[in-house]
């Protein structure tokens, strides 16, 4: 009885993380289909919009690690709270903006909620999952990626055909919406569950280069999913003249194979016991891959973005994991670190080709240019010689 009521519990903390991280990524996502209506209906140029879709990113990147110091077990409940509560703001503020500065402010609340939920929920797996079974528990949690790209990209697609851009980026409520009864089902106090991540927040650790290695691989990794995800249907509808649904739904199979890859990577570290080579092999095909996206033909294509996405999916449950290895108990300030990574990607990722594209008009060499993060990605991943 005793094991089945932590079960319980356990699955009532897995369903809000991946709620609420799933929510923050939904609403990074959402805006990829509806760049070209948004270009359209604003008057916007390409390096705008890339820097409206990366403005997301910029409380990423700014409070993640202040995140990650001060937020602990005993605070999570409120800390989640406030982050959906930020997001379901944040979509609500841009989804009725009447100009362009509001636009900008609703989508930056929309950042900081998810950046919050994002460096919160990884602890909240970790403090809970069993010491043996922590692989398990992030490789699942690292499933709100491809749910929120999934979701973000075919959702707001039909709402966009339907309803138009802004009722389409409403939807960005739903998600949080549907986390915060869990929020509130939420009774069982923190401390009593026993998982890796045991103690209060304790003296950073980290262990010399290696933590400065592991926020720079979270960042070269993050920055060519981030890059080649969020233009890929721009590149689609533009080159080939798709539709934007089938374009959004071609895409959106990056993150197809990215729902079995992270606990796919994750046993396969556990088993192997080298997560080094897993990081190193999958950054080294990807380093190849990117640079061929506009040499693959249009038929092609699905095969090309499986390939990039299941790679790309091994990895990020992997990345987590070593942040628990290095720090332990100051997993907490190494999720910071990590979120941080993320959001210079999410910011910077569309930027940079937004802006090649606006320099070059070339796509070729966009996606050239992710082969680079990629490549730094797959040294980082190298230097990191000790950790297993």
């Amino acid at each position: 009885m005793k094991n089945e009521h932590h079960a319980q519990h356990q699955l009532l903390f897995l369903s809000i993380a991946l709620l609420s991280a799933g929510g923050g990524m939904y609403n990074y996502f959402k805006l990829s289909p509806l760049m070209p209506s948004i270009i359209e209906d604003l008057g916007l140029t390409y390096g705008l919009t890339g820097l409206l879709v990366g403005s997301f990113g910029l409380f990423q990147l700014i409070l993640s690690i202040p995140i990650g110091l001060i937020v602990h077990k005993q605070n999570l409940k409120k800390a989640i709270t406030f982050a959906l509560i930020l997001m379901i703001l944040g979509a609500l503020i841009s989804g009725v903006a009447p100009d362009l500065y509001l636009l900008f402010a609703g989508r930056v609340i929309e950042g900081a909620g998810a950046a919050l939920a994002l460096v919160t929920t990884p602890l909240l797996v970790a403090v809970v999952s069993v010491k043996k079974k922590v692989w398990f528990g992030l490789g699942v949690l690292m499933i709100f990626m491809p749910i929120g790209n999934i979701l973000g990209l075919t959702v707001t697609s039909w709402f966009l055909k339907m309803f138009g851009w802004r009722n389409a980026w409403l939807t960005g409520v739903i998600m949080p919406a549907l986390a915060l009864p869990l929020i509130l089902n939420w009774t069982k106090p923190i401390e009593k569950v026993r998982g890796i991540v045991g103690e209060t927040n304790t003296a950073v650790k980290l262990k010399g280069l290696k933590g400065l290695l592991l926020g720079l691989l979270q960042m070269s990794f993050s920055t060519t999913s981030m890059g080649f995800v969020m233009w890929a249907p721009t590149y689609m509808i533009e080159s080939y003249s798709f539709d934007v649904s089938i374009a959004s739904l071609s895409a959106s199979l990056f993150m197809v194979m990215g729902i079995p890859a992270p606990i796919i990577g994750a046993w396969l570290s556990n088993k192997v016991g080298s997560k080094k080579t897993i990081l190193a092999l999958s950054f080294g095909v990807l380093t190849l891959i990117y640079p061929l996206t506009t040499l693959i033909p249009s038929h092609l294509l699905p095969l090309h973005i499986l390939a990039a996405g299941f790679l790309s999916g091994m990895v990020s449950a992997v990345i987590y994991l070593c942040a628990v290895d290095l720090l332990g108990p100051s997993s907490n300030i190494g999720f910071g670190i990590l979120n941080a990574g993320r959001g210079f990607s999410l910011f910077f990722g569309p930027l940079l080709l937004g802006t090649i594209l606006n320099t070059t008009s070339s796509w070729a060499l966009s996606f050239a240019s992710l082969s680079l993060f990629a490549f730094l990605a797959l040294v980082s991943s190298l230097l990191l010689l000790r950790i297993r």
